[in-house]
């Protein structure tokens, strides 16, 4: 492994344990808070999520992606590499079609139905972390 390849591997074996362990804190904790939130300022909490929550996951996230593709591709598509991007388009997947309009139903208010699925949809996010985590443990040992 070069020097540049062995940053870059760093750099996204760092962004992947940190969305891991976020993505867990947000399924266990923070999603199922929402019940919990008065009414009258769900739409206030809701919309302070979605702009903060932003700033911490995008450069991340995007680390992780462009990370994650540079390492794909200067491994030829070996299949520890190749199965670690599959995890990435899972989890970007997910967010675009299920996380995302989620958040945009909720910016209009409480809707517990949302919620539901929310929490349930972000279980393909959480476990395909989890499961990246390791497989890039297992690439570092």
């Amino acid at each position: 492994m070069t020097d540049l390849s062995h940053f870059i591997f760093t750099i996204h074996l760092a962004s992947t344990l940190f969305m891991t362990g976020l993505i867990w804190v947000i399924q266990l904790l923070h999603y199922p808070s929402y019940n919990y939130i008065q009414l009258e300022k769900f739409k206030d909490y809701q919309n302070f999520h979605t702009n903060r929550i932003t700033y911490i996951v995008g450069p991340v996230m995007l680390l992780e992606v462009f990370s994650g593709i540079f390492l794909t591709l200067q491994n030829d598509w070996t299949t520890l590499y190749t199965l670690n991007f599959i995890g990435l388009c899972i989890i970007w997947l997910s967010t675009l079609f299920f996380s995302i309009p989620a958040h945009n139903k909720l910016n209009n208010g409480f809707n517990g139905q949302v919620i539901s699925n929310l929490i349930k949809t972000n279980w393909i996010r959480t476990l395909t972390w989890t499961i990246r985590a390791i497989l890039l443990l297992d690439l570092l040992f």
